[in-house]
């Protein structure tokens, strides 16, 4: 139970993830409008692509996963092992690290996911110009496809909310925002709407914070007040959501109630 409530939190966590993000440059300026005059950083929180784990993703849970796979969790550890060594014995042949680091990973349970590297053919070859899902290790030591295995996270996911919603651990409505938040994961990206607020690019966006410009630096540069500025991205952020309900990825109605249990959790908009 202790299990599952620290999840849960893991997972409302990452509710206002995006939007608290958003609210980071804004942030830099007091509550009465005025621009902080200390040379502040630009903070530019990109999202971390989703791998299937938690907090994104608790299909990821030994018990609901293994459930959703009718295996047992034994069976489903030593598939996981069994990918982790696959994975890195690639990571070796193709040079990506060394056999002490790989050695030191297979000692330490660690595991090289998440680094995108291709998978090789029967040939000895890399048989992909994309990024590997790392998934596809863990698809082949279970037997069966990553399409497969990504729709038992998904059941897995469903039955762990199910259950704490059950066990009073979280409302319905906790959950549909966080489906919400799901959806706009790709229209709500900060960098982007910082840069659109600001009217720049994201490319000069970057280059203000690899330079270490404080945010009075860029508004002035910019040519906008620390107001201005807050209102461009309030107005770009639901811009966002709005053609996102255009789109059809959520309904206005799902919108209106991702704002209205949003809009305390972006500081400074």
């Amino acid at each position: 139970m202790e299990k599952i409530k620290r999840h849960i939190k893991l997972i409302l966590s990452g509710v206002i993830f995006t939007v608290v993000a958003l609210g980071m440059v804004a942030f830099c300026f007091t509550s009465n409008g005025k621009a902080a005059t200390q040379a502040t950083d630009v903070q530019t929180t990109e999202e971390p692509p989703v791998k299937g784990g938690f907090p994104r993703n608790p299909g990821n849970d030994q018990k609901y996963l293994a459930a959703a796979l009718v295996i047992t969790e034994e069976e489903l550890q030593a598939a996981q092992q069994e990918a982790m060594k696959a994975e890195i014995q690639d990571a070796v042949e193709q040079g990506l690290i060394t056999q002490e680091q790989a050695d030191e990973m297979l000692e330490n349970g660690r595991g090289f996911h998440g680094f995108g590297f291709g998978k090789r053919g029967d040939n000895g070859e890399n048989t992909s110009e994309e990024p590997t899902d790392p998934d596809s290790y863990l698809a082949e030591a279970l037997g069966i496809t990553v399409e497969e295995l990504k729709a038992a996270r998904e059941e897995a996911r469903q039955a762990m909310l199910e259950e704490a919603i059950a066990n009073g651990e979280i409302t319905q409505e906790q959950v549909d925002l966080m489906e919400i938040r799901q959806s706009l994961s790709s229209y709500l990206n900060p960098m982007a709407l910082q840069a659109e607020a600001l009217g720049i690019t994201e490319d000069e966006l970057k280059a203000y914070r690899d330079e270490r410009k404080s945010m009075e630096d860029i508004l002035t540069a910019a040519g906008l007040t620390a107001e201005e500025y807050q209102e461009a991205l309030q107005t770009a952020y639901e811009a966002a959501i709005a053609q996102a309900v255009s789109d059809g990825v959520i309904t206005q109605e799902q919108a209106d109630l991702f704002l209205a249990n949003n809009e305390k959790g972006m500081p400074g908009l």
